[in-house]
């Protein structure tokens, strides 16, 4: 198995990453922070032509990955032989890589597909059923799909408070080049509580680019209190309505 990288070149100048004059060129830093693609989200992608419990795929997963698709779609089979059921089609992801990722599945188009549509069959048939311009049998492996977002946690704020620094809404920031900035461009109005509301980020880097990244606020509401009354007879013989002082009686009070 091989992981082919291809590290940014000398030739022009990412994120504001300059040659510094030290000998290694535009861009020194960001090959380095390349360089450490195990610590990044790193997804293993393929036909590895082994099912998922043998030991070709135990050996990657002592590794620290995982199969992302049996996790949540483990009912689900990518090929077919002999009429037996399998997944040799897989996503594998590192840790840092599952905590991005939404969803999985393997998308049923081809395995289950009778040869006849395959596209290696295409001239051996009197009317070509591959030029129909269907995606069934397209291959004899059903591909696996992965939905994943970028590195950044749900904020939760209450209400009337002030928003959070922005950085510290998102999970990457150290490996990002030093004087990448960060700023909320899209707020939230804290007054009006409520979750899943839209809040954006906008990343700036040192060359000027920008990235937009998109997240979710949480507004707590503010607590309420109910505060008990005592029915009391008034000096002048009508009933009266005294309410008790809650910041004095804790036990009289309870949130809502």
């Amino acid at each position: 198995m091989a992981v082919v990288n291809h590290f940014k070149s000398k030739g022009s100048v990412a994120k504001g990453d300059k040659d510094t004059g030290d000998g290694h060129g535009n861009n020194a830093r960001l090959r380095v922070q390349q360089s450490k693609w195990a610590e990044l989200p790193t997804f293993l992608v393929g036909d590895f032509n082994t099912y998922s419990k043998q030991d070709a795929i135990g050996v990657v997963e002592q590794g620290g990955f995982s199969i992302v698709e049996s996790e949540r779609d483990f009912d689900q089979a990518s090929y077919q032989f002999s009429g037996q059921l399998g997944s040799v089609d897989h996503i594998l992801a590192n840790e840092a890589a599952q905590k991005l990722i939404q969803d999985s599945a393997v998308w049923n188009i081809n395995g289950d597909e009778s040869d006849v549509f395959e596209y290696s069959r295409r001239l051996y048939n009197v009317h070509n059923f591959f030029g129909d311009g269907n995606t069934f049998r397209s291959s004899d492996h059903d591909p696996v799909k992965v939905g994943f977002g970028k590195a950044v946690e749900a904020v939760t704020v209450a209400q009337g408070k002030l928003l959070t620094d922005a950085p510290s809404a998102l999970t990457n920031t150290t490996q990002l080049p030093e004087g990448t900035t960060f700023e909320w461009t899209a707020t939230v109005d804290t007054n009006n509580a409520g979750d899943n509301q839209p809040g954006v980020i906008t990343v700036t880097y040192p060359d000027g680019s920008t990235d937009t990244v998109e997240v979710v606020v949480n507004v707590k509401p503010k607590a309420r209190y109910i505060v008990k009354a005592e029915i009391q007879n008034g000096k002048d013989g009508k009933d009266g309505i005294t309410p008790t002082n809650p910041s004095k009686d804790t036990n009289q009070r309870c949130l809502l």
